[in-house]
This record gives C-alpha cells, sequence and structure tokens, in this order.
C-alpha cells in the first residue's frame, strides 16, 4: 500500500493530506457562513436611528457667510457654527435630537495652512458653555467655545476643522466639520 504522495518535490502523508483537506473544507464552508451572514445583515432594513447621510452647504450660502465673519455647517445629527471677532472666534456645537453631545471626547480645532495664527496646531475647545438636552437634562446637546487667536488681522481668514463627537444610546459618532470666516 502507498503511505506517501507526491506532489512535485514534495511528499506527503495521508495524515497531512486529510488534514490539509479538512482545512480546505472548512475554508470554504466558512466563507460561505460569512457570506450568508453579509447578505442577511445587507436585506435587513437600516436601524430608524441610523443617521441621514450628510449634505454639504451649498458652496454660495457658506462663501457669504464667510465674508461676512461667521460660518455654519448643518447636517441631520448636528449644526456647527464658527463667529469670528478681531481677537477670537466663538465656535458652537449644537446635537440634533436624539443626539447629544459625547461630553468624554476632546473637542478641537484644527487649523487649515495659511489661517490665522493659533499658539498649537491642534487648539482644544474648553466648552465654557453648554446647555442640557430637553428629552435628558445629564446630557448636553450644545456647547459654545472660546477659540483664540495667538496672531489675526481685520480681513484675515479663519478656516479650519471642527473635531468633536455625537452619540445616540447605541453608539457615538466621530465627526470633522469645516469651517471658514473672515475677521472683521
Amino acid at each position: 500500500m502507498i503511505d506517501r504522495f507526491s506532489f512535485g518535490s514534495a511528499l506527503l502523508s495521508r495524515r497531512h493530506l486529510a488534514l490539509v483537506a479538512t482545512l480546505a473544507a472548512s475554508l470554504l464552508l466558512g466563507g460561505c457562513k460569512e457570506k450568508e451572514k453579509a447578505e442577511a445583515a445587507a436585506a435587513q432594513p437600516a436601524p430608524a436611528s441610523s443617521p441621514v447621510p450628510k449634505a454639504a452647504p451649498s458652496e454660495a450660502a457658506a462663501n457669504e457667510a464667510a465674508a461676512n465673519g461667521s460660518a455654519r455647517v448643518e447636517t441631520p445629527e448636528y449644526v456647527v457654527a464658527l463667529a469670528a471677532g478681531s481677537t477670537e472666534g466663538t465656535v458652537t456645537i449644537t446635537a440634533k435630537p436624539p443626539l447629544h453631545l459625547n461630553a468624554d471626547y476632546p473637542t478641537a480645532f484644527k487649523p487649515d495652512p495659511g489661517t490665522v495664527k493659533f499658539d498649537a496646531a491642534k487648539v482644544p475647545l474648553g466648552q465654557e458653555t453648554k446647555k442640557p438636552c430637553a428629552a435628558k437634562a445629564d446630557d448636553f446637546c450644545e456647547s459654545s467655545s472660546a477659540l483664540k487667536y495667538a496672531e489675526a488681522s481685520s480681513g484675515a481668514k479663519v478656516s479650519g476643522t471642527v473635531l468633536f463627537s455625537v452619540c445616540e444610546p447605541e453608539r457615538c459618532l466621530i465627526e470633522k466639520a469645516q469651517v471658514a470666516a473672515a475677521v472683521p
């Protein structure tokens, strides 16, 4: 009886051949199960609390607001506003129901190159003013933070990305909102 099989220069015993066959079958069947799981998940409707895809503000409206010293980004989940002053700006973040702001996430402003000067490449936003949510007073749905410039001149542009997080009971979303406004 032949106890070894030859494949090119490799010799395999019956035991090795059985092991290879078992592994191949497991991978094939496991792949089928994963495919079935993926197909089943795709067939289920999205949960009612899933965020609606974000709508970008119109470019003309954004340019007009920026020229007036303010900027506003609105999506189905949140509103982010930047009001530029002569020595500092104010960043206001508002979560829309059923979401609330994530108090544990390090909210910050990351300035774009060529904008007014800041003391850091990523400016922490202190959330000096917080408003609680109407549905749950333990959570807050709005925060306002001072954005202090290191150096700015009239007509200079304040632009960058606001980094923050909004949550619903099941999950939190890490968000980025691009804002730009002119210093008055």
